[in-house]
């Protein structure tokens, strides 16, 4: 079969995600989507949040600003953090400790997915055992691309801004010549590299484990092979990209409108207990000991896991589309994962034999 251009992939793309969650009996399929949605990422992939949380040291206080400095010297009070210290890194080694476990139940997850999409009814149970060797192997490499990445960021980026502050570009109240061309060469650098990350990114998740699925291919050699393509066919590839950024920009206002719908749906029934909740404690029939604190951060835990959830299965068709989308386009590139989602025709069926001639009795 010709290559599918990054166009031509959209149509086999949107019948396979039809056939996978809208034709009757796949109720299940839309439970197990959103379920791999939300692990993989792929509901929202490409995509990230940047939340800048900027500490202000000004208080608002009796209708005048105050500053938080000493009156004597104008020096700034810094906060006693030391006895924070052992709870502020016990948090972020937590943090750390669940995002890596995150980071590896989403790398068995994707090759469950990819099963699931090229037309296995694979259970999320079934899939973790049969892809965990190649899961973990996946994950190893993302955990050394992520601590790359990181180092690279580091060094392009924070080298030159240190050297401009030890140079004393950032005092005396203004930027200094080598300061601005360290901040325009630091935001320079930054969008260079997170492009190139999520190009990188794009191409690992979307036609690296397919090889290593079929053909249990090691990560490495999957990533030359890779390689090797897009270098022969640069333009589509980049047509590819350039596609998937277009239709992943569709599919967030989709995604948004069911968000927003869900909002709605969830603020109603809990928009009532809260009331009561309040009431009740207006009341003094409620008091807020510790205990009844945890149980509602734990009620709170669990509506958000709901929402999220119920997020994952109504977007499920965003799950399935963008990684048929991915192999569609690469089965012309890739002859197992062509005679998977093309396999030839059976042969026909051979005409039943002729009775053996007799003779009419005389």
């Amino acid at each position: 079969m010709p290559k599918f251009s990054a166009v031509d992939a959209i149509s086999p793309a949107f019948q396979n995600c039809k056939r996978l969650l809208f034709q009757p009996g796949r109720r299940r399929f839309w439970w197990r989507f959103g379920l791999l949605g939300l692990l993989t990422g792929e509901l929202s992939s490409g995509g990230g949040s940047f939340n800048f949380n900027v500490p202000s040291g000004a208080t608002h206080h009796g209708g005048k600003l105050s500053m938080m400095f000493d009156s004597a010297a104008l020096t700034p009070t810094p906060p006693d953090f030391a006895k924070y210290g052992v709870a502020i890194f016990g948090l972020f080694a937590l943090l750390m400790l669940l995002g890596l476990c995150f980071m590896f139940v989403s790398s068995v997850a994707r090759f469950t997915l990819f099963e699931n999409i090229i037309g296995r009814d694979v259970s999320f149970g079934e899939g973790w055992h049969r892809n965990f060797s190649r899961g973990l192997a996946f994950f190893g490499w993302m955990l050394i691309y992520s601590i790359v990445m990181t180092m690279t960021v580091v060094i392009v980026i924070g080298g030159p801004l240190l050297a401009a502050f030890v140079s004393g570009g950032f005092t005396k109240g203004h930027l200094s010549s080598g300061a601005i061309g360290a901040i325009a060469w630091a935001v320079l650098s930054f969008l260079v590299l997170m492009v190139g990350s999520l190009v990188l990114w794009l191409l690992l998740k979307d036609f690296v484990v397919p090889m290593m699925q079929l053909e249990n291919e090691s990560f490495e050699g999957g990533f030359r092979r890779v390689l090797r393509a897009v270098c022969e066919e640069k333009g589509a590839f980049a047509g590819y990209i350039g596609m998937k950024v277009v239709l992943r920009i569709g599919a967030m206002f989709f995604l948004g409108i069911i968000i927003i719908a869900l909002l709605i749906a969830f603020a109603i029934p809990v928009g009532i207990v809260i009331y009561f909740l309040v009431t009740a404690t207006k009341a003094g029939t409620l008091i807020w000991s510790f205990g009844n604190i945890v149980l509602a951060v734990i009620a709170g835990i669990i509506v958000f896991i709901c929402f999220m959830y119920a997020v994952g299965v109504a977007g499920s068709p965003i799950t399935a589309f963008f990684p048929s989308y991915s192999l569609y386009f690469f089965a012309g590139r890739y002859p197992l994962l062509e005679q998977i989602l093309f396999p030839p025709p059976p042969p026909p069926l051979a005409p039943p034999p002729e009775p053996p001639f007799e003779p009419a009795p005389v």
